[in-house]
Parts: structure tokens; sequence; C-alpha cells
């Protein structure tokens, strides 16, 4: 338009040019003058232990978050804001005033959902008391104030919070529920009470949640236990810690194979989808516990209906979980008979991409990759990835 031709050559519709410096900080003993962390540098850091159970007939998720905050800034910190992402799916959140009931990042179906905090409990260094608090919820942050301010320079905090949530069947292409043939695909992300970025740039992050956003979130080591059904497979962000709890002896000898080849290695097969024996004996749901490292979130998947396959980036260097000597990553894909057609590329196509970054950039620092066929488009969080193509190669392996 007019407008337009009247910008100077390499200026946007705001103003800027396309050679104007990057809007960084002011250099002080924090950050360098490019941006670079300085000698004071600092970042908080947040460890997680959660525990949360899957109901999958009423499509509900119950748990306990212990969050251990870690406060390396210089000021003592008298409340811990924290984000709530599942308030996105409340009726009468911001997001859906904003985004309705279509598109990719709208709600959809009627849904109402959001979170159900029923406790807040602040814990003492261990042998000492508890003491219960409260939370301010505004839409998707809420503020907890401490009886007493979290010391700088290394003083920490611990509370664990027990919350409960309905899981949205389309979560605004971030996590979903998907009936399949064989059963029906869980995919879980932004699920748990999270503490907010405070940073030496902006302090506390409280910018609503609104689904189509990204995240500006803490780095942490988390301690995730699940419990689902029996029939399940699991796939999460860490290591599988509890294999021999989890999987058959058939499973787990076809895992440490997967370990050392860079060849796909099937470790549940579509015609054992259905077999009872592919699961341990007994009664009752299952756990399956997950660690992972230095991540800034965890996102996970469980079904019935998977189909599980492997393969090794460094076969011969991806040691066993938790050993912390492995230098390679295990590849893994879960999807259904649905996907049938394209998915018994997409360990082979996760594997590659991987090597490739490897040599172009550098080494892709963790130890599990996972891609995930479900309701999700495409969506990519720490060491796994929902990628929703099924019937075009081209396109599960641009997402992938």
């Amino acid at each position: 338009d007019a407008t337009d031709a009247a910008r100077a050559p390499g200026e946007d519709r705001y103003g800027r040019d396309i050679f104007d410096p990057l809007p960084l900080p002011d250099a002080s003993n924090v950050r360098s003058a490019t941006g670079l962390p300085g000698p004071d540098y600092w970042q908080q850091k947040v460890d997680y232990t959660i525990r949360a159970t899957l109901d999958a007939e009423r499509r509900s998720l119950s748990g306990t978050v212990r969050i251990r905050y870690v406060n390396n800034g210089p000021e003592p910190l008298p409340f811990i804001w924290m984000t709530l992402e599942q308030n996105l799916f409340d009726k009468e959140s911001i997001g859906a005033s904003i985004l309705g009931k279509g598109g990719r990042f709208g709600n959809r179906d009627g849904f109402d959902g959001g979170y159900d905090i029923s406790r807040v409990t602040l814990l003492q260094p261990s042998g000492g008391s508890q003491a219960t608090l409260g939370i301010d919820v505004y839409d998707t942050v809420g503020r907890i104030d401490l009886p007493t301010p979290i010391a700088p320079h290394g003083g920490e905090a611990q509370i664990e919070i027990e919350y409960s949530f309905d899981l949205p069947p389309y979560g605004s292409d971030r996590m979903g529920v998907e009936k399949v043939s064989e059963g029906t695909i869980f995919q879980v992300a932004q699920w748990f009470p999270a503490a907010c970025m405070f940073d030496d740039v902006h302090g506390w992050n409280t910018l609503p949640y609104l689904g189509a956003g990204e995240f500006h979130t803490n780095f942490g080591d988390f301690d995730v236990s699940l419990t689902v059904p029996r029939n399940h497979i699991v796939g999460a962000t860490g290591e599988l810690m509890n294999a021999s709890d989890v999987l058959t002896a058939t499973q787990m000898e076809r895992l440490e194979r997967a370990r050392r080849s860079s060849e796909t290695v099937t470790i549940r097969g579509p015609e054992e989808v259905d077999d009872a024996s592919t699961r341990p004996g007994g009664d009752g749901p299952l756990t399956w516990r997950f660690v992972a490292k230095n991540v800034r979130t965890v996102a996970w998947t469980s079904s019935e209906a998977f189909i599980w396959d492997a393969a090794a980036v460094d076969g011969n260097a991806t040691a066993a979980p938790g050993s912390g000597n492995g230098v390679g990553t295990l590849c893994m894909s879960l999807y259904p008979k649905e996907g049938l057609k394209q998915w018994t590329k997409s360990t082979d196509m996760l594997r590659f991409s991987i090597e490739q970054y490897n040599r172009m950039w550098f080494r892709y620092p963790y130890p599990i990759a996972i891609n995930v066929n479900g309701i999700v488009g495409g969506m990519e969080y720490p060491m796994i990835i929902f990628c929703r193509a099924r019937n075009e190669e081209r396109g599960l392996f641009g997402v992938t």
C-alpha cells in the first residue's frame, strides 16, 4: 500500500531498520555488551519431583508436584509466581476469549477445564515443620506468598502442590486425546504447576499463557513417576529408570539391542498390540519412572495402542539408563496401526536428523529422542516430539 511504498529501503512497518542493533540489555557484570554471560551471571534452578496418575476412562490426571526452587539471584524473593497453563482450557480464560473455539490454538468441543489445586504446602528442611500456603490465581498464573523470603545467592524453598485436571481432547495443538482403532492415545504437556521464570532482565515473567506462544522457563532436574493402566506403553522426557517393572524380558532385550544398532529394532510390533503377554503379568496399574537432567519441562504420552521401535545414534556409545557414561542417543517412535504407512520410517528419520545436526552444529545434548504420532499436529519438548502426519512422508520428515 502507500504506507509500505513510503518506507525507506530496509525499514519495516515498526520503523526499525534491518541493520539496527539487537535490543540487548545494557552491559554489566551479569551480561557483556554482546549479550554473553558476564562474571556475575546467574540463573535460577528449579527441580521437580512429580507423582501423577492417569485415569484413562475419565480422561483426567491427578498428582503432586514437589518444587525445589534455588534462588541464585542477588535479591531475596518473598513470593513465587507460578505458571498454571492448564487454566487456558477454562472457558473463561483470557486465551479462550482471544482465540475462540476454532483454529489451531483454540479450544474445541465445548471443553471446560483448568486446574483444581487442593493443597499447597511449604516443606521445611528434613525433620522440620510444614506450613499450608495459599495460591492467588489469576488466569494462567498464580502467586504463592512465602512466610520467609528465599535468601539470595543459593537460598532455597521447597513447596508441594496437590492438583488435578481433566485432559482436553484437543489442547491447542500442544496436547490432546485421540481415539484410534486399538485404544486411546494420550499426549500430555504443560501438565503441572511450574515456577515462572525470574531473570536479571525482566524479573518475574508473568505473561499469560495464550496457547500459541512458546515458553521462557527455568532449567532443572525432573524425577517423574506416571501411574497408568497396565496395558499402556509410556514415552516421556527422560530416561526410564524402572524398565524391569514395566517391560517384559523380551522388550528389555530388544531395547538393549536397539541401543547398539543404527538399524531400527522393533520393541513391540503391530501384531503384538493386542497381545496381553507384551505387558507384565498381574493386576492393576503400573508406574513408570523417568529422570531428566537439566531440562526446562517434561512431556509424555501413554497408550495401549502403541507400536514401538528404536535405534541409536552412535549406538556403541549409548550406555544403560542412569549410568552417565553414554554419549549416544536412543531414538524411538511410538505410533498406532493407523500410522503404519509412514511411521515405520520415523525412527530412521529421527536418527538421521540428529546425526546431521550433530555434524552441522553441536551434539544433541540428551540421551533420548522420541517421536509420537497422535492428535497434536506438531510440537516439540525436551527429548519428545508430537507429530500428526500419517499419510505423507514429506510432512513426517519435515516435522521430525
